[in-house]
C-alpha cells in the first residue's frame, strides 16, 4: 500500500508485552506466526503448550525449539551436574510418565517431538516440518519444530 505522493507507510512498530507465559495476555487465535525458543524447558510442558496453541489463529503457525536430552548430557559433561541430573529425571519421567516435577521453582525437563506432536495434535495443530539439530551422545541437543493450524 503507498500513500499519497507514492510514499510507502512506516512500518508498525513491535509492542513487547511481559506476562506470564501460561496466560498469555491475547485474545484466541489472535497471532498468525507464535515464537518459543528455548523457554519450553523451564515450563509445564502440557500447560504451555496449549496457552501457546490457543494464541495460534486459523492458518498460522507456531514455531518451536524444544531443547533435547543430549542438552543436559552436555551440561552435566561440562560440571553443571545437580541442575543436569534433576531435567535428565525430569524430562525422562515426562517422556515415559507423563510426570513433571517441580523442585525449587524450577520445572526443567527435556522435551520429545513425540510428546510434543501429541499434545499439540489436542489442540488441533499438527507439525508440518522437523529440523533435528546436534546430537551429543546419539542424543538431540535440540529439534525446531515448525506447526500448523489447519
Amino acid at each position: 500500500t503507498l500513500l499519497a505522493g507514492g510514499v510507502k507507510p512506516p512500518a508498525p512498530s513491535p509492542r513487547y508485552v511481559r506476562a506470564d507465559a501460561l496466560r498469555l495476555p491475547f485474545a484466541d487465535r489472535s497471532f498468525d506466526l507464535v515464537i518459543c525458543r528455548v523457554i519450553l524447558m523451564s515450563l509445564p510442558v502440557r500447560a504451555a503448550l496449549r496457552e501457546l496453541a490457543r494464541v495460534v489463529a486459523g492458518g498460522g503457525r507456531l514455531y518451536l525449539h524444544l531443547t533435547g536430552p543430549g542438552f543436559y548430557l552436555e551440561d552435566f559433561a561440562r560440571g553443571r551436574r545437580k541442575g543436569s541430573v534433576f531435567a535428565l529425571l525430569n524430562g525422562s519421567l515426562l517422556s515415559f510418565l507423563s510426570i513433571q516435577m517441580k523442585v525449587g521453582g524450577l520445572w526443567n525437563n527435556f522435551e520429545t517431538v513425540r510428546r510434543v506432536r501429541t499434545i499439540l495434535k489436542r489442540e488441533g495443530l499438527s507439525v508440518s516440518e522437523i529440523e533435528p539439530g546436534p546430537l551429543r551422545w546419539k542424543l538431540p541437543v535440540n529439534v525446531k519444530l515448525l506447526v500448523r493450524r489447519a
